[in-house]
């Protein structure tokens, strides 16, 4: 709602999905758009969702939107949009760590590799941070004295997110490294996310620790 109830005005959140019913010009330059907001359970979204959700590998969330820019290639909409619902929400939460992790897929592919260390590593700190101890067993990969203090903070624990969201962690950061040329070091967070991989997916999943053998190789 408003501050000033005499405002004719609704707000809408991040995330909000709109069908673009007219458009027409008016004078001076100025167009209207005409929209109706949408649902997930409109048939043409939900087909389109669910198209996303197999096509990116990804829940169809708020982030999903960030991440298909990010698709696109169109990575200053993919920035705009992560950096919008960072300020929206709070540093533990879930979909904070997502958009870290969008944001250094968009400097990865902008050769911006210091700044893609940067944001995968924040993406890692922020889902260590959401302490749950379930995954205590695996808590023992985790060597935050390879890394630089001032890029990732010391923690030794996991949180309620599924190990294999840790793993993806570790392969983009190991990604990021082997452009650096820091093999070693890379090869270091390319075994972590193997180790995950091969301890948590299943039978039918594991063609993906595939790729992770590639990037060891």
């Amino acid at each position: 709602m408003p501050a000033n109830f005499n405002e004719q005005e609704v707000l809408f959140r991040y995330g909000c999905i709109f069908q673009i019913v007219n458009v027409e010009p008016l004078e001076n330059g100025i167009w209207v758009i005409h929209l109706f907001l949408r649902s997930e359970e409109d048939y043409s979204l939900k087909t389109l969702l669910n198209h996303m959700k197999s096509e990116l590998g990804v829940e169809t969330n708020i982030i999903s939107l960030g991440h298909l820019f990010w698709k696109m290639g169109a990575y200053d909409k993919a920035k705009t949009y992560c950096r919008r619902l960072l300020q929206e929400l709070t540093t533990d939460d879930l979909t904070s760590a997502q958009c870290y992790e969008i944001l250094g897929l968009v400097a990865y592919s902008q050769e911006e590799y210091q700044q893609a260390l940067i944001n995968h590593f924040t993406a890692l700190s922020l889902r260590l941070e959401l302490i749950k101890p379930i995954y205590g067993s695996i808590e023992l990969i985790i060597d935050d004295t390879i890394v630089d203090d001032a890029i990732l903070p010391k923690t030794r624990q996991l949180s309620e997110v599924s190990p294999l969201d840790i793993a993806a962690c570790f392969n983009n950061i190991g990604n990021v490294l082997i452009k650096k040329e820091e093999f070693e070091l890379a090869l270091f967070y390319h075994r972590k996310a193997l180790f995950l991989k091969q301890k948590y997916l299943t039978r039918e999943e594991h063609v993906d620790t595939s790729l992770t053998y590639h990037n060891i190789g």
